[in-house]
């Protein structure tokens, strides 16, 4: 239908072009490019914003718009100085209606943190190849889902749940109180399907997952079980800051409450007693560790490739150029320093290591420059080589020595040539560790054997080529 637009195409088809708009953005600057296409979008402006808000959302634009609706019922409680409790959940609808500004805002950074979430489960359980989003339709639908909920279970929960009292408290009233909110939680994940339920527990392990693996400086161990109920209770936006950022800043920042005003034993329990008394009501078998997935995936890339090292099937836990990034979470720099063969992990230059991978340098830079500097090497190894984290262990601990002497000699030190592989090789358990002018030169500083253990990833190697005379 045509109408005076001036422009030469009809209204229909200006509106269709407006339902391709992938952001709100894209939809202000499109109608700012003139007045023609503004005056269309003045025709049907709630299907327009309904089309551009899917677009955003995906599917799953009912539970998003579901959470959208209690944040701001929140914060008029808040601004009425009411309390949380006072603000009841808004129900779940299949369709949606009007989107003001401020909820198109809100329904955005949402979105794109379920988007930042999603990118991140995709590469390391459907897609290790690709750093986007390989979920399909109902995949991804699924999973936004999911995420949708817990963001919306921990806004409403977390908060009471927060300042519960301790179990070991001899009161009544506790006790009945820390029962009917337990209840309250079961009665919001009852209103789901069983797929469902399983749908957020999968979810809720990634974010658990996900926790485990941030860098925490100064504490290599990362985060224990009790941080990682504390972090699903925070939600899962700052989850994904945190891992973006590799700290637990976002999670510690949290205004609500922090980690020293919340009873430690209540953590671990949140989100997920509720889930698993449900399951066992409802009498749904809990799927076993590897199958975990298969509640959000029909279909995982490689799920049976092999090591090119070893030959050993490791599905999705392989690793080359394109993904050694991820080998951050799991190999702690400490870990990274047991890598050194001989005594050369008790040197200060590896103790100089591990604040390098507190600071800046991460593991896939030391793995990428390994590789520059054994070019003249037989190594058949290759970047593009996909390996299991044993095989990965084993090459970094080959040339980590390689590594240490360039680094060393691009700091003006004075190296001999053979000096860094004799160290890396000695391998007496009785003779102690003779310091001259040649090896001075690498390890100024050298520790003698006090007794240190062996470090738990370096046991997973050949221990012989890894003593330290203990």
């Amino acid at each position: 239908m045509r109408s005076l637009n001036r422009l030469p195409l009809d209204d229909d088809l200006v509106d269709r072009v407006f339902t391709f708009l992938p952001t709100f953005d894209a939809l202000q600057a499109f109608l700012l490019t003139s007045k023609s296409i503004y005056q269309v979008y003045l025709r049907y402006p709630e299907s327009i914003v309904r089309n551009v808000a899917y677009n955003v959302a995906g599917p799953a634009l009912p539970q998003a718009m579901q959470l959208v609706e209690y944040r701001r019922k929140l914060e008029d409680a808040r601004n009425q100085d009411d309390e949380t409790k006072s603000v009841d959940l808004p129900e779940e609808s299949t369709t949606v209606k009007h989107i003001s500004t401020d909820a198109a805002h809100q329904l955005a950074r949402i979105a794109k943190a379920a988007t930042g979430l999603e990118d991140i489960f995709s590469r390391i359980h459907k897609d290790r190849c690709s750093r986007t989003s390989s979920l399909t339709t109902l995949e991804s639908w699924r999973f936004r889902c999911a995420v949708y909920r817990i963001i919306l279970f921990s806004a409403h929960f977390g908060p009471r749940f927060a300042y519960l009292e301790d179990d070991e408290t001899d009161s009544d009233d506790s006790t009945e109180r820390n029962e009917d909110l337990l209840q309250q939680c079961i009665a919001f994940l009852d209103e789901m399907l069983d797929p469902e339920l399983l749908e957020i527990r999968a979810v809720m392990l990634f974010f658990s997952e996900l926790v485990s693996q941030i860098k925490v400086v100064g504490h290599p161990a990362g985060l224990g079980v009790a941080s990682r109920g504390f972090a699903l209770m925070v939600g899962p936006e700052a989850i994904l800051e945190s891992v973006l950022t590799r700290s637990t800043g976002p999670l510690q920042e949290a205004e609500t409450y922090t980690p020293e005003n919340v009873p430690a034993t209540l953590h671990p329990g949140f989100l997920e007693d509720p889930l698993t008394t449900l399951l066992q009501k409802r009498r749904i078998p809990i799927p076993p560790s590897n199958e975990t997935w298969r509640a959000l995936l029909h279909e995982i890339k490689g799920e049976n490739d092999q090591c090119e090292r070893c030959q050993s099937v490791c599905g999705m836990a392989l690793y080359n150029e394109h993904n050694w990034d991820l080998l951050q979470g799991i190999m702690r720099p400490h870990e990274v320093v047991g890598l050194f063969k001989g005594r050369l992990r008790l040197a200060q230059s590896a103790i100089d290591l591990v604040n390098r991978l507190n600071t800046n340098t991460t593991i896939d830079e030391i793995i990428s420059e390994i590789f520059d500097e054994i070019k003249s090497v037989e190594d058949t190894t290759e970047r593009t080589h996909w390996l299991c984290f044993s095989c990965v262990c084993e090459f970094v601990s080959g040339y980590l020595h390689y590594w240490l002497r360039e680094t060393r000699r691009k700091e003006g030190k004075v190296i001999h040539e053979d000096c860094m592989a004799i160290i890396a090789e000695r391998k007496s358990t009785t003779e102690p560790m003779l310091i001259n002018s040649t090896t001075s030169a690498i390890l100024p500083e050298a520790i003698p054997n006090t007794g240190h253990r062996t470090l738990g990833l370096a046991s997973e190697l050949n221990k012989t080529d890894l003593s330290i005379g203990i």
